[in-house]
């Protein structure tokens, strides 16, 4: 992984500091029990918790009234990797307890600009792409970090209604489209602010590879922290969710009032499936229309004036169905820590077969490039650093509908099977 590192999880604490309202500034590495840092692709704003652990009573001492700052820098020991380098302030103060003559408790932290996101309001006529109008809206925050953007291809004739830069910058996510794309989201990883559709991230080239697998098979750190320490599959589909949410086949029923004209608008999974970057080759589901195909009842009533811009037929329906299909095939995992790995990246996981017998193959199915959606990163100066994170696949290997089971030398051996089927 990295030059220097004898041991995966392995890290170095640069900088855990705060600085107090009246100008002091205190390190904390010393102090400091345990530091968890979250990034999300569905949040705006990176949070943290830092919990402290001291004979003396900094709050009071400092004091803590919720107008610090806490810089935080974390890195691999000799890695020539970006740190994760953060200004945040503090919110929140929690758990506080005494334990063995200690005084701990936590500092929950955000980034600055979730404050100021708060005390703008903006009201204001727009023209632009949603993507240029997203840039005006975050330089009102007059926040000093980038804003990574992908272009969209909408063009907007829209009326900022006394949003603060934040809900409005989500509201145009939802009317910005690229392509067949109508899945931008808004997001702050430990790299900065991003706007970008989800589909851009799936045709990324994934940055590390992990296998599942025993860990502490070899005394090389840069192996053993490339095996995944545990995992969990929430979900490999949903389909009642994705009946409620619009997924599969829905129609929608455009009214304007003003010129008094409808014009009903539909959009079905099954032909649109593959149209938008996918992490793999195959449909989740079975599309050939051997299987069951869900035509649900979904039916949505929406608003349309020729004088604003509303993007219907190219937003509305279409990012329900590719937002909810983010949600079918989900996995959480704990892995040794890496600063590289972000909320939007792309991973490679490599899984076997689970059927228990002597020769180990890999699963097509699960095996192969996942979007990481959420990543906890947790330095801990007794255990180490570690992440947990979440990630979701659109597709799979295999296709369906896919052949009967084999029952022989795999998972369904024909000696345990009699002649109904029956074990």
């Amino acid at each position: 992984m990295s030059q220097g590192i004898t041991r995966a999880g392995q890290y170095q604490a640069d900088i855990v500091e705060i600085e107090s309202h009246n100008g002091e500034v205190l390190d904390l590495r010393a102090v400091y029990a345990g530091c968890e840092i979250y990034e999300d692709i569905y949040g705006n704003c990176i949070t943290a918790k830092l919990i402290i652990s001291t004979t003396q009573d900094l709050i009071d001492a400092l004091p803590i009234i919720g107008q610090e700052k806490v810089r935080l820098s974390f890195n691999h020991t000799g890695s020539t990797r970006e740190p994760i380098n953060l200004e945040m302030h503090v919110y929140k103060i929690s758990d506080f307890s005494l334990k063995d003559l200690n005084n701990v408790f936590t500092l929950e932290l955000i980034t600055f600009e979730q404050f100021a996101n708060y005390e703008n309001r903006i009201s204001r006529y727009y023209e632009n792409s949603a993507s240029g109008i997203v840039q005006e809206l975050f330089n009102e925050l007059g926040s000093p970090k980038q804003l990574d953007i992908q272009g969209s291809e909408d063009q907007q004739k829209i009326i900022v209604p006394g949003m603060s830069p934040f809900k409005a910058i989500n509201w145009l996510a939802s009317k910005a489209y690229t392509g067949p794309a109508a899945d931008f989201l808004f997001w702050e990883n430990v790299n900065g602010y991003q706007f970008k559709s989800v589909s851009s991230l799936m045709s990324a080239s994934p940055e590390i590879e992990y296998l599942y697998g025993v860990s502490n098979q070899t005394l090389d750190a840069n192996t053993e922290d490339k095996v995944l320490i545990n995992f969990k599959f929430q979900s490999h589909f949903n389909i009642l969710d994705g009946i409620l949410g619009g997924m599969y086949k829905t129609k929608a029923l455009k009214v304007d009032i003003i010129n008094r004209q409808t014009e009903e608008i539909e959009y079905n999974i099954y032909d649109s499936y593959m149209e938008t970057n996918k992490v793999d080759s195959n449909p989740l589901f079975d599309i050939s229309g051997q299987g069951r195909q869900y035509n649900t009842a979904n039916f949505f009533v929406l608003p349309e004036n020729s004088e604003m811009t509303y993007n219907h037929e190219e937003t509305f329906l279409r990012r329900k169905s590719q937002l909810k299909l983010l949600n079918q095939m989900r996995l959480t995992a704990t892995v040794f820590g890496d600063t590289q790995v972000n909320a939007g990246k792309t991973i490679d996981v490599q899984f076997p077969q689970f059927n228990f017998t002597d020769e180990v193959q890999e699963n097509p199915k699960i095996s192969g490039k996942w979007l990481i959606t959420a990543v906890k990163h947790r330095f801990e100066p007794s255990n180490g650093y570690y992440s947990d994170i979440e990630c979701i696949r659109d597709s799979q290997g295999d296709p369906y509908p896919q052949p009967k089971p084999v029952k022989s030398n795999g998972g369904y051996p024909q000696n345990d099977i009699d002649a109904s089927g029956a074990f």
